[in-house]
Order: C-alpha cells, then structure tokens, then sequence
C-alpha cells in the first residue's frame, strides 16, 4: 500500500508545527527540501508528493518533532526524512528559493538546476518523467548537451546515465512532435524501444 500525497498547505502547515517543537527547545531548525517536495513546496509543479525529502539540522531534535507532528496529524512517521541526502550534490548551487522563514524553522528548496541534476540522476520513468519535463521547459533546456551540462555543474566527474539520456530525448522529442489527438506520443522504455 502506498503512503498518501501531502499536498503544500498540509505540508507547509507540518513544518510550521515542527518549527514551533523545535523553537519550544530552544532551537531552530535549518530544512533543505529537494526531490517532489521542492516541486511542490517552491514551485507548484505538481499538486502533492509522498513525503518530504530532506536535509535538516539540528538533526535528531528535528527528526523527534517531525515523528511528534506525525503522530497529532496522522502522517506518515517519515513523512519528513532525509533518507535521499546520500544522493543529494554538495555543490548547492545559487538561487536555491526560501519557502518558509519563521522563529523556530527555516526551509529552503533546492533551485531548479539542482532539481533537475537530481531528477536526472534517478531518472525512474514513471517517477520523475513529469518533473523533468517541467523542470526542462522551465530552464529552457532544449537540448541533450544543455541537460548533460546542468547535471555536470552538481555532479562533476560522473556521467548521464543512458536512461537519463533517452528520458531527455523522449522529452525534447515530445516538444518537437505536434500533439496527436488520440493519447500521448509513445514513450522509450528503459531498453529505448517505443511503449
């Protein structure tokens, strides 16, 4: 069964409540939200996400707030969690967006280049295909080399994989092909044959 979608308020609203547990013990907390939530929370991409994938500090007051809102608002106890940090770049880059700054939390999102270098990096077709047709049209990506350029700048020294790749080109294809009227152009499988 899987967990059900957080949509921005709701999410917004748990944060917040985080914030005031966490300021309560004489803290702040410092959030960093990538994945579907910074699609959601910084740039209303798409309505809702599964969960909050994060970086946070400081990191056990944190996590111990996030499992207590969980609990008052019947959320999933990892609704708020930074299991997807190992995949996160270290090279944050610039125009990463504040979402919330209040007393006792501030969140920021990750800027749409480091979105789409992380989208680009797991690339899952079912997944991230709407995310990384947004992002693209957003950043003006209208090419394979400008999409392998922007996942360079966060990730240096490592290659586009070639799912990653085929998704691009499915999605810049799709651009290019005018709308048909029955259904979507077919999309490449993994294997880039046509489904």
């Amino acid at each position: 069964m899987s967990e059900p979608l957080m949509a921005r308020e709701q999410i917004l609203d748990a944060l917040r409540r985080v914030g005031k547990k966490v300021f309560a013990r004489g803290k702040r907390a410092d959030v960093f939200v990538f994945g579907g939530a910074v699609m959601v929370l910084a740039y209303n991409a798409r309505p809702a996400t599964r969960d909050v994938d994060a970086v946070f500090e400081p990191d056990d007051e944190v996590l111990t707030a996030a499992h207590e809102v969980a609990a008052e608002l019947g959320l999933p106890r990892y609704w708020l969690n930074n299991q997807g940090s190992s995949y996160l770049s270290p090279l944050r880059g610039e125009s990463n967006p504040v979402i919330l700054d209040e007393p006792g939390i501030r969140v920021m999102g990750a800027s749409k280049e480091l979105a789409l270098a992380m989208k680009l990096g797991s690339a899952r077709r079912e997944q991230d295909f709407d995310d990384i047709q947004w992002l693209l049209s957003e950043l003006n990506v209208v090419t394979l080399d400008q999409a392998r350029g922007i996942f360079a700048r966060f990730y240096p020294g490592e290659q586009l994989k070639d799912r990653a790749a085929l998704l691009v080109e499915d999605i810049l294809d799709e651009r290019d092909t005018p709308p048909k009227t029955e259904g979507r152009s077919p999309r490449r499988g993994e294997d880039g044959a046509q489904r």
